[in-house]
């Protein structure tokens, strides 16, 4: 893989976060792009896009005005708070 290593953390793009199977593959401070993040969550880029400008969600980190990445570590806080716990075993 390809990507630039910032201060931060490492840069995705969304076809190198698909290469990635595995949860332990990605630093909790890996910077995502909108794409990959979206991936990650599971929806479409333009509902972070959206999301941004609306109710702010999804925590994001603005670098300049056209470049936006989202942490790991932010992204499954996020999945994490939306968890709808269900019955233990199943269904009745």
């Amino acid at each position: 893989m390809a990507a630039s290593v910032t201060p931060v953390g490492e840069v995705l793009t969304a076809a190198e976060a698909a290469e990635l199977t595995s949860a332990a593959s990605l630093d909790s401070s890996t910077l995502l792009d909108t794409r990959a993040a979206a991936q990650l969550l599971g929806v479409k880029p333009r509902w972070l896009e959206l999301d941004r400008f609306g109710p702010k969600r999804v925590p994001f980190i603005r670098l300049s005005p056209r470049t936006i990445r989202y942490r790991r570590s932010d992204l499954e806080a996020f999945l994490a708070s939306h968890l709808v716990p269900g019955l233990a075993g199943g269904a009745p």
